[in-house]
């Protein structure tokens, strides 16, 4: 491996709506822009080592899945109320992040299942691109504490790398492959090994490892 770059594997408990255990107990935790936290919760995120923001990308899947059009755009609003239309503003993940203390903030991105024809993952990728390149503008001004990750989002395991050359940024420095039951099986020993990727020299440095 390069001297350069140092793999660093993070526990992030997820917070969910109805379990505010991550929140409450642990030292890091994952929460999400597109859910919004109550006031009085937001103190709790002052005090962790890690909060890590995600950005709503299993709300586009869902949309996507009931038949929705997605729009992504620096202007507006994220989850707008509408039959047809499901919205995401990359400034409002931004502003998010920096209400929520984030030292970590994922991108915007549209993910990809390990189905999706060849046309539909392109898509899926473009889309991607356009979210990041709008999020990269705004992020320094708006989070500038926030360190920027990039979520792979490949068919499987093995065209991690190829994604990685599509979606990298010189700007961004660390990089992560979620697992998910709707895309990887969990019995697949490969497909968990590529399950949770973050690399970066400053996350190595930062988090002691």
């Amino acid at each position: 491996m390069n001297e350069n770059i140092s793999s660093t594997l993070i526990y992030l408990p997820v917070m969910s709506d109805a379990d505010l255990f991550a929140l409450t107990f642990c030292s890091t935790c994952m929460v999400n822009t597109a859910r919004p936290i109550p006031a009085k919760y937001l103190n709790l995120l002052q005090n962790k080592i890690i909060v890590s923001c995600d950005s709503g990308g299993l709300q586009i899947l869902r949309a996507l899945e009931n038949g929705l059009k997605v729009t992504v755009g620096p202007m507006l609003r994220t989850g707008i109320h509408h039959p047809s239309v499901f919205s995401v503003g990359t400034i409002a993940h931004c502003l998010g992040c920096r209400e929520r203390s984030a030292t970590m903030a994922f991108l915007i991105d549209w993910p990809v299942m390990c189905n999706d024809s060849d046309a539909v993952f392109y898509e899926k990728l473009h889309q991607s691109r356009k979210a990041r390149d709008h999020v990269l503008k705004a992020a320094p001004v708006v989070c500038p504490n926030a360190e920027l990750v990039v979520v792979l989002q490949p068919r499987h395991p093995l065209e991690v790398s190829r994604y990685f050359c599509w979606i990298y940024s010189p700007s961004v420095g660390t990089y992560a492959y979620p697992i998910r039951n709707f895309r990887n099986n969990p019995d697949d020993q490969l497909g968990n090994a590529f399950g949770v990727l973050s690399v970066s020299m400053r996350s190595a440095k930062k988090y002691g490892e």
